[in-house]
């Protein structure tokens, strides 16, 4: 078996839970293991830790989490920067959390023009690396030093786990490759589905934002060799969705396998406490919201702060809820949304995501709010209405 793979995750799937069995599975293997698990947002970094926290203390000592902006600046960056910019070799740098080539001065952002040879301009700022540019500075650490930045890490973590790769972008995509091609053994997790954040924006490797592994299949792997192994099928069983929620949410990315419900006693036994089961996705029209917000108690899912929503729920931006499980919810969706769901018009990429996350974030009654006269050719679902 190869030491680099891919896995493509659906939503519900335990994409998390999968990296930290996996990470344990290592350090029982072998006393001296040392893992790294990286992940984007600061809400899965959180998670991550406090799961490691109540593992026993022999294996959760050999277990680093890291953000991946932490990751580049104190593995890659500071031990060599002095070699992209000798003025920085006995300085500390940080990053900047600005977009690139904005200053702020005096409340207002001012573009940073800079001559093609002026690369201290280009990255820096006060000795802080925009974070736009945090991986491309990176990766000019790894092209100057090909080998002893790799057998660094080598010597500190006997395996890389990362998570969310699904919000990769540009340069992140050349330091990913780095670690594919060493020595270290990488296991990179995503669900494309769920691209609603981006690392930095960039328009290097644009065609590449939000799949990962179609920069593996044409960038890295080749004929000869598959240097990381794409595994479609072991994450693609929600724990958290039924079976209907499953079918629909596969309608709005229908470019992948369709997301399969998990079918383990646990997870039966966990979808029969709520309604003995009872498991739907619903056109939800205006005249009947208020029945259906007294039947399931929803949370609604909207695609912005400014959606006027019913007085009695309990609102969450489509995009933060990511990750996160509910029994039930209404979603809001936008006006394109709408001609999506209606006839399948073509959608852009960023709301087809968060429409997916919001179908995918119940366990139980999914409601689409929709106008009274709503029909729909695409979705094939019901019309709520109380019994």
């Amino acid at each position: 078996m190869g030491k680099n793979h891919c896995l493509i995750a659906a939503a519900g799937a335990g994409k998390t839970t999968y990296i930290i069995d996996r990470a344990i599975d290592n350090i029982k293997e072998c006393q001296n293991t040392k893992v790294l698990i990286i992940t984007l947002t600061i809400k899965n970094q959180d998670n991550i830790k406090e799961r490691i926290n109540n593992l026993p203390i022999h294996i959760a000592k050999r277990i680093r989490v890291s953000g991946w902006y932490q990751f580049l600046l104190k593995y890659i960056i500071r031990p060599y920067k002095g070699d992209v910019i000798p003025d920085l070799y006995h300085q500390n740098v940080s990053m900047l959390w600005s977009d690139a080539n904005q200053t702020i001065e005096h409340g207002n952002y001012h573009i940073k023009r800079y001559a093609a040879e002026d690369i201290k301009t280009k990255y820096l700022h006060n000795n802080k690396i925009y974070k736009n540019y945090l991986s491309e500075f990176a990766t000019e650490c790894i092209e100057k030093n090909p080998h002893s930045c790799m057998k660094r890490l080598n010597r500190i973590f006997t395996h890389i786990f990362i998570d969310e790769s699904q919000d990769m972008a540009g340069f992140d995509f050349d330091v990913i490759k780095a670690l594919f091609i060493s020595n270290i053994p990488v296991t990179i997790v995503g669900d494309p589905r769920q691209h609603t954040y981006v690392s930095n924006n960039l328009r290097k490797y644009k065609k590449y934002k939000g799949r990962i592994e179609e920069f593996i299949e044409e960038k890295i792997n080749t004929k000869r060799k598959e240097i990381v192994k794409i595994d479609y099928t072991t994450l693609n069983a929600s724990h958290r969705c039924g079976k209907e929620i499953c079918r629909v949410a596969s309608l709005v990315h229908n470019e992948f396998p369709p997301t399969q419900t998990c079918e383990c006693v646990k997870c039966k036994q966990e979808r029969l406490k709520y309604k003995n089961g009872q498991c739907g996705v619903y056109f939800v029209s205006s005249d009947n919201l208020y029945d259906f917000i007294i039947e399931y108690a929803p949370i609604a899912l909207t695609h912005n702060v400014n959606i006027h929503i019913h007085p009695s729920l309990k609102r969450m931006n489509m995009g933060e809820s990511k990750g996160l499980g509910m029994t039930s919810c209404i979603i809001y969706p936008t006006k394109p949304m709408i001609e999506f769901i209606k006839s399948g018009k073509e959608l852009a990429p960023l709301e087809k995501s968060k429409l997916y996350v919001a179908i995918t974030r119940a366990t139980h009654i999914v409601g689409i709010l929709v106008p009274k006269d709503f029909d729909s050719n695409f979705f094939a679902i019901p019309k709520w209405s109380k019994i």
